[in-house]
């Protein structure tokens, strides 16, 4: 009994030490600091004089709000006792009424909220995309377009038996949109005003599969000059919404029998 209870309470001090070892310095956290909160300035628009704990509460509340299924997501914007706390403005109201306001005067729209899931799938049976990047040996800004163009051309020859598929994302002021183009179809799709290119170039490369998934062909190649996009696929980062999607039906159609592969290609020049 002795011994069980001495190596219960050796873990929970191997525990503790492990935990404390991973936590920074204080020193090192008032060195990070202003320059996250100099990033939420930025973000929110705001002045350089706007508290810090504030916009770090936006930010928490924009966070919960992509994240429906948090049991704090009720708690906050709910919106059950809107009524008694306006007709008693001298009462303190919650969180969720009073960062109502700030949340629209950003431009927040809740329709726009991309919402957070989680994989039922575990990471590590998901497959990992095969991302071509032969052609980012040159510099964009030295290289003649004749050569990508040349270099361009021998990629193509070595997936002459694939299924070619062009994608693209384009933002013209607060207006972005998409588009697919493939042997027998074209696919255009305008998304929420202020969406980032980035996710619009996701949104491509996802149409994309979803064209792969509806025809017979066997052998696929995708091609994109958005080396961001490609890159966060290759890597996997299951965090963003969109890369897990991408990586879920990716793993649909590799295990159905199909083959995909994603190609990077330089832009405007010539290709």
């Amino acid at each position: 009994m002795l011994l069980q209870v001495f190596n219960k309470v050796k873990v929970g001090l191997w525990l503790h030490c492990v935990w404390f070892s991973f936590l920074p310095r204080p020193s090192y956290l008032k060195i990070l600091e202003p320059i996250h909160n100099h990033a939420l300035r930025l973000c929110f628009g705001a002045f350089r004089t706007s508290p810090a704990v504030s916009l770090c509460v936006l930010q928490y509340c924009l966070k919960l709000s992509a994240n429906t299924n948090n049991p704090a997501h009720n708690a906050v914007f709910n919106s059950k006792f809107k009524t008694q706390f306006d007709n008693k403005p001298s009462q303190t109201r919650p969180l969720g009424f009073r960062v109502k306001d700030d949340l629209q005067n950003f431009g927040f729209k809740k329709k726009n909220v991309l919402p957070t899931t989680v994989s039922t799938i575990p990471p590590w049976l998901l497959k990992r995309p095969n991302c071509n990047f032969s052609l980012c040996c040159y510099d964009k800004t030295t290289t003649n377009p004749e050569v990508f163009k040349r270099n361009f051309f021998e990629l193509r020859s070595e997936f002459s038996h694939h299924v070619e598929i062009y994608t693209d994302g384009s933002k013209d002021g607060i207006r972005t949109a998409v588009a697919v183009v493939a042997p027998n179809s074209v696919k255009t799709v305008r998304l929420p005003d202020n969406a980032s290119i980035f996710t619009a170039e996701i949104h491509a490369l996802d149409m994309a599969l979803d064209i792969i998934r509806r025809t017979r062909s066997k052998d696929y190649v995708v091609f994109s000059d958005s080396l961001s996009s490609l890159q966060a696929i290759e890597s996997c980062k299951v965090e963003n919404p969109l890369i897990l999607k991408i990586l879920k039906d990716h793993s649909q159609l590799i295990n159905s029998g199909k083959s995909v592969t994603f190609c990077w290609i330089p832009s405007h020049v010539g290709i």
